[in-house]
């Protein structure tokens, strides 16, 4: 773990991430599981969730376009920086969590 991941195009996640720094994703992203990351997240394209209710968890979920829920509920623990419409949630919780 502790590498930083970027990701040049389209980004098809169907499976856990975990151990990552940060993660960047210049295309479009399909979230079918869910994302972990020790510091950013950042979507420059549009974002589908898949699959279920998804959790995003980093000290910031950046989405420079818009989030399409699909029926499923977003769960971001840490800062959000929303730069786009979310549509298509069935809930959204964001929970900034505190440093010692």
């Amino acid at each position: 773990g502790g590498n930083a991941l970027t990701i040049t195009g389209a980004a098809d996640i169907d499976g856990a991430f975990t151990g990552i720094t940060n993660l960047s994703v210049s295309g479009t992203a399909n979230i079918g599981a869910n994302v972990t990351t020790t510091g950013m997240q950042t979507y420059a394209g549009a974002v589908t969730l898949s699959g279920g209710d998804r959790t995003l968890t980093a000290s910031t979920v950046n989405t420079q376009s818009t989030l399409a829920g699909g029926g499923n509920a977003l769960t971001i623990t840490g800062a959000a920086d929303v730069d786009g419409a979310f549509t298509g949630l069935t809930a959204l919780s964001i929970s900034v969590l505190s440093g010692d």
